[in-house]
């Protein structure tokens, strides 16, 4: 029974055209999800260029200003907060306060450790 089931499956699969639109799919879904990451990683990398280059640093769930790196974090959708603003956000809600993608306690990055990475780590 078991090879029989196995058999329709293949002829299933390997009816013509199916596996070039299965292909064709699986590669319009990746280029989308590449699309989607190059798209994240330069924001990424434009937040933390801001965040170096100006002293304007305001933490959006406090509204305070000028605050210093070292009191800065960062989520993983690339917005940046105070630390402890970040922190209680995600207590109450596990998701980013400005753009709400999920987020949690241990994604949170201090973005000291961010601005100091090495050239070569993304």
């Amino acid at each position: 029974h078991r090879h029989f089931s196995e058999m329709m499956m293949c002829t299933q699969a390997c009816r013509p055209g199916r596996l070039e639109r299965v292909m064709r799919d699986a590669l319009d879904k990746l280029a989308t999800m590449l699309d989607a990451a190059h798209r994240s990683l330069q924001f990424y990398l434009r937040q933390v260029a801001s965040m170096q280059e100006s002293s304007e640093r305001t933490c959006m769930v406090c509204l305070d200003e000028d605050i210093a790196v070292g009191e800065l974090c960062i989520l993983p959708c690339s917005h940046i907060f105070h630390t402890a603003c970040a922190r209680a956000a995600l207590a109450a809600s596990t998701c980013c306060p400005t753009c709400r993608s999920p987020a949690t306690l241990r994604e949170l990055k201090h973005f000291r450790l961010e601005v100091e990475r090495p050239a070569s780590a993304p």
